[in-house]
């Protein structure tokens, strides 16, 4: 129906957030990108932890599926890959204990519900955050009809260069380049 609705109204341009991208949460977001594991007890959903090293292919298939449907009807996505919202700060309390960098979370041991995500991620966290990137541009980066957005106001100057010089990296030998956005303010 909201195929319809877009193509109904004449719109061309949808601007996709990620924040249910990295947060469980006990209304039962899936899936996620990250497979979620047995016999490592329960995040603080009430489901089973994730292993931030294990992508659910079943995410990323559903992401490409709903860009091929938007570009048969002449639809373009902006993919925001990362969104401070979903993560702990002054401006959101509380919302970090449903992040899956929350250690309580994920079987990893690994922590960074907070804005350190962002704007001090250790070499390991930095290292997950472009395998994500890579694996989004592995799943869509040959459409035309998608364009990526670094972080809806993130604020972290460095960290978002870095990320935009990863993706024109990884795609400077591909058959496709695609637009990316910054977001520079906020936090």
């Amino acid at each position: 129906w909201y195929l319809q609705l877009l193509t109904d109204k004449q719109l061309n341009y949808i601007r996709n957030w990620s924040e249910s991208a990295f947060t469980a949460s006990p209304a039962g977001v899936s899936p996620l990108p990250y497979k979620r594991v047995a016999g490592y007890g329960n995040s603080n959903d009430g489901g089973e932890k994730f292993d931030l090293y294990q992508f659910e292919q079943s995410f990323f298939d559903r992401m490409r599926a709903r860009a091929i449907d938007l570009g048969n009807r002449g639809v373009y996505i902006s993919y925001m890959l990362f969104d401070v919202y979903g993560f702990e700060s002054p401006q959101n309390p509380g919302v970090g204990s449903n992040q899956l960098f929350n250690a309580s979370n994920n079987i990893d041991g690994i922590e960074a519900s907070d804005l350190s995500f962002f704007f001090s991620p250790s070499s390991e966290i930095l290292a997950l955050q472009k395998a994500y990137v890579s694996k989004v541009l592995d799943t869509v980066g040959d459409l035309d009809n998608v364009f990526f957005e670094i972080a809806n106001e993130s604020g972290a100057v460095s960290w978002q260069n870095e990320m935009i010089d990863h993706i024109k990296s990884y795609e400077a030998f591909r058959p496709k380049q695609h637009l990316i956005l910054y977001s520079p303010a906020g936090l």
